[in-house]
Formats: structure tokens, sequence, C-alpha cells
């Protein structure tokens, strides 16, 4: 077939030689060098009546030229027959005209054929006759096969149809598979293609500037002109900026090692730039020591290592570097390639902090330690000026709650009770879980109704298991146990399913005993 398709091609240059010639020919002299058995000027003739619209005149030189053997004039012939333009329709008659053609080696005629396998065709059995009208002799000529559909697409395209590369760009979507059918497309002077091919070479990525500028120019795109010679000219001035990096940090400059290391990291080169990070960290740069201690703690460029970054982010935090002090307090923090230490995370945070730093975690960590150390201690709950509870928080997250005032009702019925449980902070949120409480005395107020003055005896008659249920559930459902630390000495108490700092107070606690932050 590359054979067959060779000899073709050479056969269409030959062809469209001499047809350039005929083309300037007046009709007139076309139909009489057609009727003088030119081929060519029949083909030539037949595609001035197809453009003019007289189809029925150019299926009739088309099907003369294809008869004496030009296989593009099988091709056209084949197409009029089955759109049925100028001829009576004859879908299996133009099938076999075009398949003829493909066969010989004609670019359109195979790209026709890949279109049949792709869609289908269907036609009748008595094709080289007129239609037939009887349904039972409808069949269908070219069933769809994709495969097949393919093979004749590579052929067509093997012999450079431009329908056929352009149906291989709709049928692949990845830009590198795009690129061989771009540039065929271009040499055939397709403008889409060029236009990719420009933004291509443009791209940083693909940076081609001649190739550019030649789709530019073809494409008479001034504007990419000028732009691409801007960015030619710009990328020779990082070049000459690299250039001196280089040579200053050959020449043992620790800065320009340490800016040549920040230069490879943008273009995304970490192993080159953790190379120069290290030189100018050995070299006694603060800030290369933090950033090759962040290469090993992440393993950008050489293999991840925590004892490694620790060893580097010490150095750089010892050196005076602000972000290795934040970055070896998370390392002691969150115990990374050091054991666990809050104490000294909180010293190298504090110490980042007053040096400048704004790292938010570091913040937010020295704000929850003070915190926590605020917690310990007692509280008094108040509700107004009532003290409702006095709370003991202790260091080892247990609590004890003696209620001394707390009100059931609007109306008076008051408990005393004391209630024992855990306590934990996340942040300035402090949740208790009660799991104990003692029998509960009933105080009933002067206003109490009949009812409430029956919740002594009700109370005395409850097993412990069932008061113990009961306050559970009274006392969760009204305030759900959940504080907010305002305060090294102000809790406020928060309604249940506390979600944000809009949520409603109810009643606060004050610290009475205990460490107080100063």
């Amino acid at each position: 077939m590359k054979r067959t398709v060779l000899i073709f091609a050479i056969l269409m240059m030959a062809i469209g030689a001499y047809a350039q010639g005929l083309s300037s020919m007046s009709t007139k002299d076309l139909e009489k060098a057609a009727k003088g058995g030119d081929v060519t000027a029949m083909y030539q003739l037949a595609m001035s009546y197809y453009d003019l619209g007289q189809y029925k005149d150019a299926a009739k030189y088309f099907k003369k030229a294809g008869e004496k053997g030009l296989a593009s004039a099988k091709t056209e012939y084949g197409k009029l027959l089955i759109n049925g333009d100028g001829v009576k329709r004859n879908t299996g008659a133009g099938l076999k005209w075009i398949k003829e053609a493909a066969l010989e080696g004609e670019p359109e005629a195979m790209m026709c054929m890949s279109d049949f396998y792709r869609n289908g065709l269907a036609g009748y059995k008595w094709f080289l006759g007129s239609e037939s009208r009887i349904p039972e002799s409808y069949k269908v000529f070219v069933e769809k096969d994709l495969s097949i559909s393919q093979q004749w697409l590579d052929k067509a395209i093997e012999a450079g149809n431009p329908r056929a590369i352009k149906q291989k760009l709709k049928d692949i979507s990845n830009t590198e598979e795009k690129l061989p059918y771009w540039e065929k497309a271009a040499a055939q002077g397709d403008k889409d293609s060029m236009s990719e091919l420009l933004k291509y070479y443009m791209s940083s990525d693909h940076w081609n500037y001649d190739k550019a500028m030649q789709y530019a120019t073809s494409l008479g795109d001034e504007e990419a002109q000028t732009r691409l010679k801007q960015v030619k000219e710009a990328n020779e001035k990082k070049q000459a900026e690299l250039d001196s990096l280089i040579a200053k940090a050959n020449a043992g400059d620790t800065k320009a090692m340490y800016d040549l290391g920040e230069n490879y990291w943008k273009e995304a080169d970490y192993v080159e730039a953790s190379k120069m990070y290290k030189k100018a960290a050995e070299a006694g740069l603060p800030e290369a020591m933090n950033s090759i201690g962040f290469c090993y703690y992440k393993g950008y460029g050489v293999p991840t290592d925590y004892q490694q970054a620790v060893t580097w982010f010490q150095k750089g935090a010892e050196a005076g570097d602000i972000n290795a002090m934040c970055w070896l307090g998370d390392c002691y923090y969150e115990g990374t390639g050091v054991n666990k230490d809050k104490a000294t995370a909180l010293q190298w945070y504090e110490k980042a902090i007053k040096n400048g730093s704004n790292y938010s975690q570091a913040k937010d960590r020295i704000d929850t330690a003070k915190k926590a150390k605020a917690v310990p201690g007692s509280w008094t709950y108040k509700n107004d000026d009532r003290t409702v509870a006095v709370y003991t928080f202790r260091k080892d997250n247990t609590y004890t709650a003696k209620y001394t005032n707390y009100l059931h009702t609007p109306s008076g019925c008051y408990w005393t009770f004391t209630e024992t449980g855990k306590w934990e902070q996340s942040g300035d949120l402090i949740y208790l879980t009660p799991q104990t409480f003692t029998k509960p005395v009933v105080k009933i107020s002067p206003i109490a109704n009949w009812q409430q003055k029956k919740m002594p005896a009700i109370v005395a008659a409850m097993t412990r298991g069932e008061y113990s249920r009961f306050l559970l559930e009274d006392i969760s459902e009204s305030n759900g146990h959940v504080f907010k630390l305002l305060t090294d000495s102000k809790m406020a108490v928060k309604i249940k399913y506390l979600t944000s700092d809009y949520d409603n107070t109810w009643g606060y606690l004050f610290k009475t005993s205990g460490s107080r932050q100063k």
C-alpha cells in the first residue's frame, strides 16, 4: 500500500502541475479538451460545473474521467451517487466507485471508506441498476466497524488527506499525540493547526522561539511576534542572571548559592535546589539551613529524613532563622524526628514570635498552652448574682462540682448535690463528662406550686441509678456541659451544641483559686 500511495502521490503532482495550466482555461476550451479525450480536462471541467451547482454536468464528466482510470474522479462521482446530486441516488454504486478509488490509493476515497465504517452505510442490493422499491431487498452495505474505520483513516493520513488529519485530531485528546498531526495540517496551510502550534511553542513548558515565530509569521499575527521577541529578550536576561549566579556560587559566595537554590526551586528542580541549599547551609547561611531542613522534612530533592530535618532546623534556629525556629517547634510539638517535648516546642515558638514571626500555628499553640495552665483550680459558677455551683478542676483531668443553688424551674425548685467526672480541653473549649452524682436534696421556695412540692418525696423514692440518670439528663440538657475559656479567670457557660462565638451564654465561672497566668 505504501508503494501504491507513493506512486499515486507522484502521479498527482504531475497531474496537479498540468491542471494548473488547465485551471486558467475557459469552460469552452475545457469542453473541447475533454471531448478530445483529455482526462485531466474532464476532471477540471467537472469541478467547474460542480462549483457552479451544475451537478448533472459535473456527474457526467466525473464519470467519464473515472471510466478512464482517474481515481479522484471516481471518488467524486461516487459521492454524487451516494448523495443523489445530479444523478439518481444509488448508494451501492457510489460505494463501488469510491472503494475502487480507495484501493488505488486515492486519499479522499480512503477517508470516505473510513467514514463509511465509522458510521455505517445503508443501501440496496440491486445497486448496479435502479433502486429497488421492495423493502425485502434492503440491506446494509457497510456495517459499523471502528477497527476497519481506523485502518482506512491511517491510510488516508499517510496519503496526506486533510480531512483525515482533522478527524484524527478530533479522536485524540493528549496534546503530545496531537502535535505531529497539527504539524501535518499546518504544512497543508491549516490555520487552526498553526494557531495550536503557536500556542504550544509559546508556552513555558515547550518554549521554542524559532518554531513559534514561524507560525506567528505564517498567520500574520504581529501581536504574537512582538510578544515572542519580548519573551526571548526576558529569557536571555534571565539566563544571563543565572549564569552570573552560577559563577558567584562556584566562587564560594554563600548568598549566591542560596539564591541559585531558590531559582532551581521556582523551576521545580528540587534535586538541584536541595544541592545548593545544602552547600549554602554547610557554609553557614541560616536561611539555607532552614531550607535544606524543609527538603529533608518533605522529601523534596532528597529522601525524607526527619532526623536530618531536625538537625538542620536546630542549626538554623540556633543561628537565628525564625522559620527554622517554627519548624523546630513543630517537630518537638508533634514528635517528628525527635521525642515529643511540648515545653521545648513552646520555647522555640515564643522565640520565633519575639523575633518577628507571624506563624499562626505557633501563636495558637502558645495560646492553648497558656489556657491549659489556667484551667486547674476552683471556679465559682454564677448566673447573674446567684452562685449555682463551685467547680474544682484537677490536673489529672477530673473535676468535682458542688451544686448549692441549682434552679430547676423559674418558680423556685432548687437542688443541692455533688457531681464528679472528667474534663478535656480543645482550644478554648472545656468539655465535661459527668460520671457520678450524690443523692440530691430538694429545696422548695414559698412560691412553689403543688406539683413542685411533691419533688422531695419523689426524689427520696428514687434509686441511686434513677437519680443519677435524672440529674445527668437534666443538667446536660440545660447547659450541655461546655465551657468557653474567655480569660485565665473567667469562663462562659455555653448552651448545648456549641458551634461559634455567637452561641448564647448562660452564666459564667470565675476562678477563685489555683494558678493564674501573668
